[in-house]
């Protein structure tokens, strides 16, 4: 029950962290900038600062790897 509620989490943390990334980078920032912000203020988030869904934003990501070696959304519905 716990790994439920945890994937739940992390799901809505995630899509709130694409939402925003694209929101920003629509309004012209630049996803690295934006991110450093998030990350030094109240929107910091593992998916923000550990797992950015930007490809370019983190090294060793998937979405750096063109989203190779990512979790399944498949996984997130148990």
């Amino acid at each position: 029950a716990a790994k439920i509620c945890n994937n739940m989490l992390l799901g809505i943390s995630m899509i709130g962290t694409s939402e925003t990334m694209n929101l920003g980078m629509r309004l012209g920032l630049d996803p690295k900038l934006l991110a450093k912000i998030l990350n030094m203020s109240s929107g910091r988030c593992w998916s923000s600062e550990v797992y950015n869904p930007v490809p370019g934003v983190l090294d060793g990501v998937p979405s750096s790897n063109n989203y190779q070696g990512g979790f399944g959304t498949a996984l997130m519905t148990k």
